[in-house]
């Protein structure tokens, strides 16, 4: 399947920016700086969430100062999210319990249903998965009872991931589709992409790989009508053209890979760009195109290099921001394992490239092999054709006469098959291909002529 991002894992991250997106308070709610360092917390956490930590943590000490548990409870939100991204998850889990408690206190349904959204969440990236559904279920029993459908739509996906994750692809499909139902009644592109992409990746791990097809196209369509971000719709590129490799036609297959380059060149993803080059060397290979692979196994050490390096500085980056010894520790053990196994990644690259250069230096001694014996071959044809061609010739001017030939003793008249006798000139004439030219020989030309010259 997809060596990419799976979009199961993608929407994990879609859906922690929904349950994390709780609106800031507005002016009159709360003090000017406790206001602006909420602001400066959520202008990180989409892109860098380890910068969110500072300011998050000051307007957390000013909400408790100043009693205030709703911005409170949303500092929490914010810090569970930064955490979560450094895979600290003990620590995200311990916030979002506290922001639980005090939407719960406060009385604020929807923003206890996302806490709960994104406890469960929590527990499905650690391996509770029975922990997980039942605050799943509780999450979306709070939507249903404020009829928030669009948010009962993202539990829904969480559940379908859920199911998937424990191999059960039929209920993750039912999910997926009950989603996808509610999604068509109100506008969420990013959503509904996110929905057809996963119930697509149902599809491609059943090896149905049609169905797949024709949802990832609804992705990119969807991409005209109402722009659902670069980066779905190279997601959706890459695995079409996995897909269309998987059913063997390549051409469609290089198509859309090299669409999906493309595009994550643009937006610099290099989480998609090191798939999509894999599943390029692994075209090129099915088409026998070893030059051609091999310059795509070269681009992709350079992309696994620059991942690995953008990745650490990011892990470093985190490191730097998180006030926990402990926290930074385990966080360095985090980064020393991704650098070991991005090394490995590295290195099976290079054991790709080397086959490749391998295997065209071997086909090329072959290819050498057969053009010298296909040339040893025809040289020695020929020569047996020239030989051939000169002793023809000679039969051809030859005509051999055999057995007994009867010549009279006087006349020297020779007896032919039917019993004639003929003039000897006559006879070789009529057997062979020879011509007679009359001459004198120097006896005769004495006896008959003496001292004349024959030109007399």
């Amino acid at each position: 399947m997809v060596r990419l991002i799976r979009h199961e894992n993608a929407v994990w991250v879609v859906l922690l920016s929904f349950f994390m997106a709780i609106p800031c308070l507005s002016m009159d709610d709360a003090p000017d700086p406790l206001q602006n360092h909420l602001q400066q917390a959520n202008k990180h956490i989409t892109r860098t969430p380890w910068k969110s930590i500072g300011p998050a943590t000051q307007a957390l000490e000013l909400a408790t100062t100043q009693h205030n548990d709703e911005a409170a409870a949303e500092a929490h939100i914010i810090l569970a999210r930064a955490h979560l991204s450094m895979q600290q998850n003990d620590k995200a889990l311990e916030h979002l319990m506290t922001a639980l408690t005090l939407f719960k206190s406060l009385g604020l349904k929807e923003k206890e249903a996302k806490a709960l959204q994104g406890i469960g969440i929590v527990y499905e990236q650690t391996g509770e998965t029975d922990k997980a559904m039942r605050h799943l279920q509780d999450a979306l029993q709070l939507y249903e009872e404020s009829s928030n459908h669009q948010q009962v739509a993202r539990v829904y996906i969480s559940m379908g991931i859920h199911y998937s994750r424990l191999g059960n692809s039929d209920k993750a499909l039912e999910y997926y589709k009950k989603a996808l139902a509610l999604q068509q009644e109100f506008e969420d592109p990013v959503g509904l992409a996110a929905t057809l992409s996963n119930i697509a990746t149902i599809h491609q791990k059943r090896e149905e790989y049609n169905e797949a097809i024709a949802l990832y196209k609804r992705v990119l369509k969807l991409n005209t009508e109402v722009e659902v971000g670069t980066r779905a719709v190279a997601i959706a590129q890459n695995n079409l053209g996995e897909c269309y490799l998987k059913t063997g036609d390549f051409k469609k297959s290089e198509q859309y890979l090299t669409e999906s380059l493309e595009a994550t060149q643009l937006i610099s993803a290099l989480d998609i760009t090191v798939p999509t080059l894999n599943a390029l060397v692994d075209l090129k290979s099915e088409q026998h195109r070893y030059r051609e692979g091999l310059a795509y196994a070269r681009q992709l050490i350079k992309a696994n290099e620059r991942l690995n390096e953008q990745q650490s500085k990011d892990r470093i980056a985190a490191i730097e921001n998180s006030r926990d010894l402990q926290q930074k520790e385990n966080a360095i053990r985090v980064l020393q394992q991704e650098n070991r196994i991005h090394q490995l990644t590295i290195e099976k690259s290079r054991t790709s490239r080397n086959f490749l250069i391998f295997t065209i230096i071997l086909i090329t001694v072959l290819a050498l092999g057969l053009l010298g014996l296909y040339v040893s071959r025809t040289r020695r044809n020929r020569m047996i054709q020239q030989k051939n061609h000169e002793l023809q010739q000679a039969l051809d001017r030859i005509e051999v006469l055999t057995g007994l030939l009867p010549i009279c003793s006087k006349c020297k008249k020779v007896r032919d098959d039917k019993g004639y006798w003929v003039q000897v000139e006559q006879f070789i004439a009529e057997h062979t291909k020879a011509d007679f030219s009359y001459g004198i020989c120097p006896d005769c030309q004495s006896a008959h002529y003496g001292d004349q010259k024959e030109s007399q």
